[in-house]
């Protein structure tokens, strides 16, 4: 413990001047609410994709993803991305296998 900060040494606000990085609050909150509204950079940093694969979305003539514009802003709504993420859920691979096999025993019948 450094006695002149008077706080162990990796604690970064003891440092005098110190100011937090000012998105880290805002971050935090959101990690903590259920029905965020989040920026694309936001959105992407909770799903994994790209922003690019988010804006690709935005403009999807069949399956949208629903957001909101603010002029050239676009926020997105948590809750709202989890029900519309829910279309590409794929189905596992032993409902698949059934389904080819009956499809496949259809037809055999039908030879």
């Amino acid at each position: 413990m450094d006695a002149s900060l008077g706080a162990p040494p990796h604690d970064v606000s003891a440092l005098p001047n110190f100011t937090p990085y000012p998105r880290a609050k805002r971050l935090r909150r959101l990690a903590t609410s259920e029905d965020a509204y989040l920026s694309l950079p936001e959105l992407a940093a909770y799903t994994g994709l790209s922003q690019r694969l988010l804006r690709t979305y935005l403009q999807d003539p069949t399956r949208p993803l629903p957001s909101y514009r603010f002029g050239t802003r676009v926020l997105v709504r948590r809750t709202e991305f989890d029900a519309w993420a829910t279309q590409f859920r794929t189905a596992g691979g032993e409902r698949i296998r059934k389904i080819v096999n009956d499809v496949l025993a259809d037809v055999k019948k039908r030879a």
